[in-house]
């Protein structure tokens, strides 16, 4: 049973930490929702708002994990994680260079370009560019440009 919760406290009181892993019972439901209205920017106090009105109880992992909160962080768990490169059957890639940890959606173009530690979602269009440490969005066309830890947002264009 949680007795106390302390969203990222400068001293924390133990080494245990939230992996946002959450089961509320529908009657908590109209006080989550009202507590979000009035906290948005801070959804993680939830827990100590709630700690007054109903028990909160943990199940405890013992498996290692990785906190993806970061866009750093993020590439750094897709790095130690993608062992292989994963190309999407459909993705069609064309005289392209691509080094470690590369995941590639489908239905996505790539030309003449080098990746290296890249996620690319779907429907992407790329070519000629060298792109590094670096997170794609879905629907975007990339031209002629070299990015290094760079994250793109669905939709962007870039390029000739």
């Amino acid at each position: 049973m949680v007795t106390k919760f302390s969203e990222k406290p400068p001293e924390p009181d133990s080494t245990l930490v939230s992996t946002g892993c959450y089961i509320f019972p529908s009657k908590n439901l109209v006080d989550i929702v009202n507590f979000a209205k009035k906290s948005a920017d801070h959804l993680g106090a939830i827990f100590e708002y709630l700690l007054g009105k109903t028990p909160i109880n943990i199940f405890r992992f013992e498996e290692p994990w990785i906190d993806i909160g970061s866009f750093q962080a993020y590439l750094e768990a897709h790095k130690k994680l993608q062992k292989e490169n994963l190309v999407s059957p459909d993705a069609k890639l064309e005289n392209t260079t691509l080094g470690n940890s590369i995941y590639v959606a489908e239905n996505c173009q790539i030309r003449d370009s080098f990746l290296e530690n890249v996620i690319i979602m779907k429907n992407c269009q790329v070519q000629d560019c060298q792109i590094k440490n670096s997170i794609i969005d879905e629907n975007c066309t990339l031209t002629g440009i070299d990015l290094d830890h760079k994250m793109i947002r669905q939709g962007t264009r870039i390029g000739e």
